[in-house]
């Protein structure tokens, strides 16, 4: 299962945390279009995302990330 989120605009977002917490079923995810500028929390953004083989974070900006913990946790690739 894969999500089209193309149309998010998320150039205000500060909390991305838990955004896909426990999309088992999630195995491909294109996020290289986010504006992560000013996001300070990504704790937990993809925990439990046991099926996922492809995600794109390449244009993520960190530089205000202040809670990164745990954010791949659990993801298995195969």
């Amino acid at each position: 299962m894969s999500l089209n989120l193309l149309s998010f605009d998320t150039i205000s977002v500060k909390s991305m945390g838990m955004m896909f917490c426990g999309c088992e079923a999630l195995t491909s995810l294109d996020l290289s279009h986010f504006d992560t500028s000013l996001t300070t929390n990504i704790g937990y953004m993809f925990y439990d995302c046991k099926s996922s083989k492809y995600l794109d974070l390449s244009s993520f900006n960190t530089s205000l990330v202040k809670d990164m913990n745990n954010m791949f946790l659990k993801i298995v690739y195969y």
